[in-house]
């Protein structure tokens, strides 16, 4: 991928994984057709991150969507109860799978037509293996601009914070998306302008617009829910089975929650760097969903390394909340001295 996709994201959140992997989705509906066999192998290692607690609007209380509750739901109290438990797959065929996880976001998606309101969708993890800051690059522009990479990236555990605003019609209207650290410092910040997404952190250190500007995929709220992480996993493995080795696929249901496995074992070894000591030889990505609704919970990345141990890369906890019908204040506020820092940079 580009340099310029590698940031869009704001997700350079926690470690040299993420960095490799490029975090630079800010639509999971596209998947780039200029993309490389090596890079859709990296896809393995992104987002390595989990959620933050989400305060209430109403009272500064914590709501949270916790991974432990199998009944949490992103649709209003108001139609809670006609939430009925998803049917799940038990499949071991790619295409089967990937077909009922599309239908499963088509669910998810209508449970929010008719309301209007914020739904927020943050990611947090812990940093299972530690990264020197130095490890991690500068950003460098074409014209000799650089972006620290302590600017960009939190030294130890991060959160990567998304907030669409959702209209009765299924449709993001607005959006922010943000990485902050444990103490709320905030690092990459990207708002949606019409059509646009702009990282106003590559803008505001003067790089060219073609470099922090990205046209939005899609305004469907559907593309933007947390299932699209396994949903462009499984597309992109369709795509490259060949050329990456061989992959199979396992879904299935346990206790109450539902599991996809994708293991793949490498054509031929591939060098990843960072703190993976060796080639890897093979990946797996396992996804957890809950089991009402479907809700993507955890995504975890481990590799089999040429010396045939296995190495854990991260956990991915995914937290999804209610659809809320405004923002917390310290989000209002953060968004509100975005508009301001872009209408001012546009004068």
């Amino acid at each position: 991928m580009n340099s310029k996709m590698q940031y869009m994201i704001m997700g350079a959140l926690l470690t040299i994984f993420v960095v490799l992997a490029g975090l630079a989705r800010l639509q999971t509906d596209v998947i780039a057709e200029e993309q490389t066999d090596n890079e859709s192998m990296l896809s393995y290692v992104n987002d390595v991150a989990e959620n933050k607690v989400i305060e209430n609007v109403e009272d500064n209380s914590v709501v949270t969507t916790s991974p432990s509750t199998s009944q949490s739901t992103i649709v209003a109290s108001d139609v809670e109860s006609e939430t009925v438990p998803v049917d799940w797959i038990q499949s071991s065929d790619t295409e089967d799978v990937l077909a009922a996880l599309k239908q499963l976001a088509d669910r998810q998606a209508s449970e929010l037509l008719g309301q209007a309101g914020w739904l927020n969708i943050t990611v947090t993890g812990p940093e299972l293996h530690e990264v020197n800051q130095a490890d991690l690059q500068d950003y460098q522009g074409p014209d000799g601009q650089v972006v620290p990479a302590d600017a960009l990236h939190p030294v130890g555990s991060g959160v990567l914070s998304k907030w669409y605003y959702v209209s009765k019609d299924g449709l993001v209207e607005q959006g922010l998306v943000f990485t902050s650290d444990a103490n709320n410092q905030t690092y990459q910040r990207t708002i949606l302008q019409g059509s646009e997404w702009i990282n106003l952190t590559l803008k505001e250190n003067d790089f060219p617009e073609d470099m922090y500007t990205t046209l939005a995929a899609s305004n469907q709220i559907r593309n933007y829910l947390s299932i699209q992480e396994a949903i462009q996993f499984l597309e992109v493995t369709l795509l490259t089975e060949s050329s990456a080795g061989e992959v199979n696929v396992n879904a299935y249901e346990e206790n109450g929650r539902f599991h996809l496995t994708v293991n793949t074992t490498f054509a031929t070894p591939l060098v990843l760097g960072g703190p993976i000591p060796e080639p890897v030889i093979a990946g797996e990505r396992h996804f957890i969903f809950d089991g009402m609704n479907g809700h993507l919970l955890t995504d975890t990345h481990n590799f089999t390394l040429q010396s045939g141990e296995t190495f854990l890369a991260g956990i991915a906890e995914y937290h999804t909340s209610f659809l809320l019908p405004q923002l917390p204040n310290s989000v209002q506020q953060l968004l509100e001295e975005n508009l301001k820092s872009l209408e001012e940079g546009n004068e």
